[in-house]
């Protein structure tokens, strides 16, 4: 919701009430949270050329690399359902983000796929797909390990997100006829594995694996009693061993070796089985995520080989706890907890995505110190001090709107001739000037031979003077009331062009809005308009006309420069249909400055402005605003 410009907000109140009506998605999606996300991936992975982008496509995250070593992360930009936790929604989408970024950064730290995909090459066909399946969960059994012992403040992250992955997916297959989840044997290893290491490193439990162990129990099954026995038997007393060796094993190579032995193992064992699992594996795609919906890193890439061995899977050292690669909270490891909201991670978090909503929000220091001449401006209007702000319901706009790029297009490809007609005015107003005929200055050859060495009248000398430059400061109302229509696109498109053109040569523009009748900070004094192009190109009217509240905001702050010897100009872009003309007339009159009608209305301008101009649809525009232009630069 917009943001109100109250009295009684100080700076900081202010900043973050224009943060949190910033929309979660817009969070999550923007290039805030990218830059926060590839600066702290980089610094944890090591890679310092390490990209990362946000891609509300996939459910997880993609590892990539370039042609030049360079790795790609992509990161959700999803909104990531919670069933088990209750964090604040705006600090889970942080915590999501950050442990997805944080577990790549263990692949490219750690990881190395080269190797592996080198290894690949001796399996036939039809067996990499369970190869790349039981590669992908034991390494992430390894990294994952090495990162909260390495790293422990990210456990309670990385440990809620994987609880909340695991209660929305399933390692098994849906079975119709006898009900509950059907494991093929390679689904029933990988299920185990998985079991395994979230028991280690995070106390979870998936609540598969004594169910599909015991016959009678048909929520997690076998196809045949004979797989059954042929996994009790031949693969379940190997898990424990090859578990514990990936997340004791610093090397990638050496757990690329043992991956690959005990993968030749279970495809032994499926050579025979009733049910193997392997087309199903061999077939599982989709956006690259594994069944416990974490992602699928070993599936389709090429990460290159590991820059450093996996060093605190030996022994966690304090020394390996660098302050700079803390996580957010302070929590050691500790598998007996429960899945509960930590405060201090949530605190931490909360204040994380606050910042990047604030950063989203566009809250610059000059758009606060903005805010701040307002509240000056028309604060002392009413009975008490203040009370002129509090009367006016002055809104700053936050809503994530997007610009029409017809309009955009064609101001930022038609501004420059504009630009060029008000920078040659400039010029020709500041040009330097030679005063001649004064008793001060450098002698003047010129006069000198005219008037004749002898007669030395003493006005011989000549000065320069350098006229002094004239700051504008040119304040626009845009009318969005309901009446203007259609007519909006135009309105929208001359304010663009002579917003462009105007800031191209040093002229400060702000822009105030009246929408649902409400007047709306629309770009302040000291931000760019191309940076607020979504707030000034949107198309969108509603509300009636009580323009004369508008100028009762926009007078007062251009009062403030008078005393800075600058030029005021306020332009009104309307189609003339003000609610109260004769009152809005009255205060157009009482101004001290040029009020320029830029009217999009069929009839002549009913205000009494210094001077208007018909913008009507489909009338030259540009050759309109030219003529504006060599009457208000002056």
């Amino acid at each position: 919701m917009p943001v109100t410009l109250d009295p009684d907000l100080d700076r900081d109140a202010l900043v973050s009430a224009l943060g949190q009506a910033v929309d979660r998605q817009t969070v999550r999606t923007g290039e805030a949270r990218r830059r926060r996300l590839q600066r702290n991936l980089r610094r944890l992975a090591r890679a310092w050329e390490t990209t990362v982008r946000i891609d509300e496509s996939i459910r997880t995250t993609e590892l990539e690399s370039t042609a030049t070593s360079e790795y790609g992360v992509a990161i959700t930009g999803r909104r990531v359902p919670q069933p088990v936790t209750d964090y604040d929604p705006r600090a889970w989408d942080w915590l999501v983000q950050r442990a997805l970024a944080v577990h790549e950064a263990g692949h490219i730290r750690y990881s190395d796929y080269a190797d592996w995909e080198a290894r690949l090459g001796e399996l036939e066909t039809g067996e990499t797909g369970v190869a790349h399946t039981l590669h992908n969960v034991l390494e992430d059994a390894a990294i994952e390990t090495q990162i909260v012992r390495r790293w422990p403040n990210y456990y309670e992250p990385l440990r809620a997100l994987r609880a909340n992955l695991l209660e929305e997916a399933s390692v098994g297959i849906p079975d119709p006829e006898r009900g509950g989840f059907v494991y093929p044997i390679a689904h029933a290893v990988h299920a185990s594995i998985l079991d395994r290491w979230l028991a280690a490193d995070y106390g979870l439990d998936l609540e598969v694996i004594e169910s599909l162990l015991d016959p009678a129990d048909p929520a997690h099954h076998f196809t045949t009693e004979a797989d059954r026995r042929r996994f009790e038997t031949e693969l379940w007393p190997r898990l424990p061993g090859i578990v514990e060796t990936v997340r004791s094993t610093p090397e990638a190579t050496d757990r690329n070796a043992a991956i690959f032995e005990f993968v030749q193992t279970v495809l032994a064992v499926l050579a025979d089985a009733d049910a193997d699992g392997r087309t199903q594996q061999n077939g599982r795609a989709g956006e690259g995520a594994a069944g416990e919906g974490m992602p699928d890193d070993s599936r389709n890439n090429d990460s290159g080989e590991s820059i450093a061995p996996a060093d605190a899977l030996d022994a966690a050292d304090a020394a390996d706890f660098d302050p700079d690669e803390r996580g957010p909270g302070d929590s050691a490891p500790d598998s007996a907890a429960s899945v509960e909201v930590d405060p201090e991670i949530q605190a931490e978090a909360a204040e994380a995505a606050a910042d990047d909503a604030r950063e989203e929000a566009d809250v610059t220091e000059a758009a606060l110190e903005e805010y701040e001449e307002l509240e000056a401006a028309v604060a002392g209007d009413g009975d008490r001090a203040r009370d002129g702000l509090r009367s006016l319901d002055l809104v700053i706009p936050t809503e994530s709107w997007t610009a029409d790029p017809t309009v955009l297009d064609r101001v930022r490809s038609d501004y420059r001739p504009l630009a060029r007609l008000f920078r040659n005015r400039l010029q020709h107003e500041r040009r330097t000037k030679i005063r001649r005929g004064t008793r001060r200055g450098r002698l003047d050859s010129k006069r000198l031979y005219r008037t004749g060495i002898e007669s030395n009248p003493g006005t011989l000398k000549r000065r320069r003077e350098e006229p002094d430059r004239k700051d504008y400061y040119m304040a626009f109302v845009l009318d969005r009331s309901a009446s203007m229509g259609r007519k909006i696109r135009q309105a929208e498109l001359a304010l663009g062009l002579l917003l462009y053109a105007l800031e191209d040569v040093g002229v400060e523009t702000a822009v105030f809005e009246l929408f649902d009748s409400t007047v709306r900070i629309a770009k302040p004094f000291g931000v760019s308009s191309d940076s607020n192009r979504d707030r000034l190109f949107h198309g969108r009217t509603g509300g009636g006309t009580p323009l004369t509240t508008v100028l009762q905001v926009v007078r007062p702050r251009l009062n403030r420069e008078s005393a800075r010897e600058t030029r005021r100009v306020m332009f009104v872009l309307t189609d003339d249909k003000p609610a109260n003309p004769g009152s809005f007339s009255e205060t157009i009159a009482g101004t001290t400055f040029p009020v320029i009608g830029v009217n999009l209305a069929d009839a002549p301008a009913t205000g009494t402005y210094t001077r208007s101009v018909a913008a009507e649809p489909g009338s030259d525009l540009q050759a309109k605003l030219r003529q504006l232009g060599t009457e208000i630069l002056v």
